[in-house]
């Protein structure tokens, strides 16, 4: 498990906002980030309150600032550039895997990366709709391809035992422990 305070200096809230516009990220894909950082900042709250030392503040960094490249090619990793540039190294390190993670970590060994790279499959736009929904968009917005269909599906089953792990960790249904209304 990590630890609770970084060596490295997190980007604020509102630097990762600036950071953002700044780079001319659409509004509707901030609306995005916003959401990714919301659900992964409650799932790894829950986490830490089960015995976790996950570094709030870089869950938070790195899932606003995931996409402050999307309508770039490569995005993942012209936004990882962008973000060594202005020394937001671990914050770069999650934004260049968030795409293509390869799996989830063990429950004892559970990272920030981990917590971002799930938040961000739990959210469609601007709001949480679960891993369900979420995969099914991509796969649909890929239509024809079986082969990239069957790695979407394969990370999915991967995405929902690391969503099992984490429910038997904290006694909540994901669901329950991301949607504000319940909380």
């Amino acid at each position: 498990m990590s630890e609770n305070i970084s060596e490295n200096r997190h980007p604020t809230k509102e630097e990762c906002l600036e950071i953002l516009k700044d780079h001319g990220t659409p509004e509707h894909v901030v609306a995005h980030c916003r959401e990714v950082a919301r659900v992964a900042v409650s799932i790894g709250s829950e986490l830490n309150r089960h015995g976790y030392g996950l570094d709030m503040g870089l869950i938070e960094a790195s899932a606003l600032l995931h996409d402050v490249a999307r309508t770039e090619k490569n995005h993942d990793e012209a936004g990882a550039r962008l973000l060594e540039e202005k020394g937001f190294n671990e914050e770069a390190g999650i934004v260049r895997v968030h795409m293509h993670y390869p799996e989830f970590s063990s429950p004892e060994n559970i990272d920030e990366t981990d917590i971002m790279c799930l938040a961000d499959r739990l959210v469609l736009e601007d709001r949480y709709v679960g891993i369900d929904k979420r995969m099914e968009y991509i796969i649909n917005k890929r239509k024809a391809d079986k082969k990239v269909e069957a790695i979407i599906r394969a990370k999915m089953e991967d995405a929902k035992d690391f969503i099992s792990s984490i429910e038997h960790i904290t006694g909540l249904n994901m669901e329950d422990m991301v949607t504000e209304e319940k909380r």
